[in-house]
């Protein structure tokens, strides 16, 4: 989904379960560089202290999420792209690339 501030410019993308509300989101790390960012995402070993929140926001590029799913199972998303901004209708747009693995 797009985030946008209070005019409606489009800030970036973002991230939401579908049972909003729902606490699923730990951002783990961002970096510099594509590279050090899937290293990371390849080396990642889930350990007990994530502080989670609604939202997984702003989404960037190399940065990784980790996600509680609905079955307490973990997943984890390595940000590739991001893309946003306002199409001509003033709607919002906002579109992420991304790799993923269940833990």
């Amino acid at each position: 989904m797009a985030h946008t501030d209070v005019t409606g410019k489009v800030l970036s993308p973002f991230l939401s379960s579908f049972d909003l509300g729902k606490i699923r989101f730990a951002k783990i790390d961002e970096f510099e560089n594509y590279e050090a960012a899937f290293q990371r995402f390849n080396d990642f070993t889930l350990e007990d202290d994530y502080t989670f929140d609604i939202f997984a926001l702003p989404v960037q590029p190399n940065q990784i999420w980790l996600i509680k799913m609905s079955t307490e199972k973990f997943g984890i998303i390595l940000v590739k792209s991001t893309l946003f901004y306002e199409k001509e209708n003033n709607t919002p747009f906002a579109e992420i690339s991304f790799q993923a693995k269940k833990l």
